[in-house]
This record gives C-alpha cells, structure tokens and sequence, in this order.
C-alpha cells in the first residue's frame, strides 16, 4: 500500500500556504511495509535541517524480508545503507539525488508547488507514494478549503488470496436513511462515497494501520475515488481489482451551524429533538429534519456545495448552543429565545463507534474474567488432589 496526496476543490494543495512550502526542506522516508510482497514507501516532509547534517542519498532498496522497524534517528550514510526503513533528513539538493535513485522527478516544484497533486508508482518493488511538506505530521492533512476534513489515499495490490480487510456499503444511501428519505431516491442529491462500515483484524487494511498509525483508516471514514473512478457502483467494482489506488476522507466529529431568525421570527428552526428524559442527559438527539424552516435551507446551501459533511441529518446530537453546554434542559432554552445561533452538532456515527467499543472491551473483559475464574478452579482442583 502507498498514500498519494491530492488537493482540495479549490484547487490548491492541502495544507499549508504556498510560502511555507517553498522554505520547507525534504525528509525522506523509506518504509518497508509488513504486507505478503515486500514493498517500499517514500515520502517527502518536512524537516529542520541541523548544521551537522549532510544530505544523505538512500538507495532504493532490494527484495527484502519483511519488516516494520523504525528508527527515529539521523542515519550515517553507511547506517542508511543497511537501514533502507530509517528516517533520514536532507536539503532539496539531497531530496532530488533521493528521487533521482528512486526513478522519480527531480524537479522540487513538483513537490512544492501550491497546486501540486500526485500520485507516483515506481517500478518493481518500489510502490512509492509522495508527501509534500505540509502533509508530514502525526494527523491526516486537512482540505484547504474544508478545514476539518480530513483526506488520504492509499494504494494496495492484493494477489488472489489476499483479503482488503474490510467491508463496505453505499455511503449514498446511509446519507439517504439518515435524511429520512427511501434509500433508492432518485430525486435527491448524495454524496458518491462508499462508507466503511468494519475493519477486520486482519487483511490488507489491518496491514496498512499497523504500518501507518498516523494514516489509519477506521470504520465510519468514507471512500471518495477507487483508481480515478467516483461513482458509488464504479468503485465497488473497481475494488475487485488486483491493485487500487484509493482515496479516503474521514468526515468531521463535531461541526457548527450559524442561525438567525432575525430576518424571519415566524420561520421555525425546521428540525425536531429528543426531549430530555432527565436532568443528567447532557445534549439532544435530533429526531427529525423538517422540509422546511432555517436548518434545511441551510442544508440545501451545503447540497449545492457538495459538502453533505456539513448537512445536519437524523440522529446527530447538539452538544452546544451559543455558549450554552452540558445540559440538555438549558440548551432547548436557548434554541427557543436566541435570535442568533451557533449550534455545535456531533455527528451521529461518533456514538455508534464509541458504542462498538464500549462492547468490544466489554467481551474482551469478559473473556478475561471467565478464564481467570476457569484458573482459579484449576489451581482448587489441584490443590484438593481432584
């Protein structure tokens, strides 16, 4: 598997302005992976170079046995010979040596300029993806335009018998139930995405996550491009491949809606919540999204901007109101008598996953205590000479 980067709708690249870029130097990056082929990434960063560091070039490494050390330091050249999965550091005119051995261009503003996308294979062994210097960090790169979605890609080729890891269905028609609407409407706009619904503990994409803890793909994040193509039914077919290059996006948690009812009192708020049963309940359940009314002509707005990550839908919770928060009781209040509202919303998915964990580390516990009670009896057993 190799990430690729890209850039957002508006064209720019995703992350950090133009200028920055330009004083950014290159870290690079050659990991091999712990899949069944031995596979070797590289990715461009960026890097405080030291007075006392010179620029390394990495060859591209052989076939190798399967390996998933890292190491954090700055490698001699003879370290970094035998070390093909360290990190090193190096100036621009190192990196173009680096990408000069790898095969790749040697030309920085392929890298750095502010509109730059790509996506790079190499030849044989070499699966390489590359990373400008505003995508080097511990999270995913953010949109530039979108600042709280966040993006990755991933490429994979699977033999026969390897398995993805995961399974999937029709992020259209999840958005569709959670609008309220029959799941086959032809009618109404939805985002072309495939949503993920499970990841396995093994398999390709497990691979890709214990490989990439700052890139790990989890349940709920949506798929947006599987080898260029963008339709619901072209990627699923397109997973069926033997490689895919696929991009991902993992919708925000939390989001805000900004209201007023200033230019119309009589025009009602157009969404319906779950009435707080008790004091201790702590935010409120939408249950319903009218057809009319401020919050669905603000999901319209969204609709045509094609961001459906920002449209408020069935089962999301309101967690905030203006400055108002922690309790349900006071926050339907202020719903009620503000005129201007910002209204933060947690995405419904959000409470499913904490439910799948909260279950998940419920069996493992019980799994514990059963076989701590089934040691115990054993050690009775012997103890009693049964």
């Amino acid at each position: 598997m190799s990430i690729a980067p890209g850039t957002g709708a508006s064209g720019r690249a995703l992350g950090a302005p133009a200028e920055d870029i330009s004083r950014a130097v290159l870290k690079g990056c050659a990991v091999l992976s712990s899949m069944k082929e031995s596979e070797c990434f590289f990715r461009l960063g960026r890097a405080k170079m030291q007075p006392s560091q010179s620029a390394l070039a990495v060859p591209a490494p052989a076939p190798a046995a399967k390996s998933t050390t890292r190491c954090n330091k700055t490698p001699s050249r003879k370290e970094a010979n035998v070390l093909p999965n360290t990190f090193v550091s190096a100036s621009r005119h190192g990196g173009c040596e680096i990408l000069r051995q790898f095969g790749l261009s040697q030309d920085p503003a392929d890298y750095f300029a502010a509109n730059a996308t790509f996506a790079v294979s190499g030849e044989g062994h070499l699966l390489g993806w590359l990373q400008t210097s505003m995508w080097c960090g511990k999270h995913w790169a953010m949109a530039g335009h979108m600042t709280d979605m966040a993006l990755t890609g991933m490429q994979i080729r699977k033999s026969e018998t390897d398995k993805f890891g995961f399974s999937h269905c029709s992020g259209k028609k999840e958005y569709f139930k959670a609008l309220g609407v029959s799941e086959n409407a032809t009618d109404v706009a939805g985002p072309e995405v495939l949503f993920i619904r499970k990841v396995g503990g093994e398999g390709l994409l497990f691979s890709w996550n214990e490989a990439h803890p700052d890139a790990v793909v989890q349940p709920g994040d949506r798929i947006s491009k599987v080898n260029g193509q963008t339709s619901v039914d072209s990627m699923a077919q397109e997973l069926r491949s033997s490689k895919v290059c696929i991009e991902v996006m993992r919708y925000p948690e939390e989001f805000e809606v900004s209201l007023s009812k200033k230019a119309d009192t009589n025009k009602k708020l157009g969404f319906k919540f779950e009435k707080p049963s008790n004091e201790k309940v702590r935010d409120l359940k939408i249950t319903e999204v009218s057809a009319e009314g401020h919050v669905p002509d603000r999901n319209e707005q969204m609709v045509a901007k094609q961001r459906f990550h920002y449209v408020v839908t069935l089962g999301m919770r309101i967690i905030r109101v203006n400055s108002v928060e922690g309790d349900a009781h006071l926050m339907k209040d202020e719903l009620k008598n503000a005129h201007d509202l910002t209204i933060r919303v947690r995405r419904a998915e959000v409470y499913a996953l904490q439910k799948a964990r909260m279950v998940k580390q419920a069996q493992i516990l019980a799994s514990l205590s059963n076989l701590s009670a089934t040691m115990r009896m054993g050690s009775s057993n012997q103890l009693l000479g049964v």
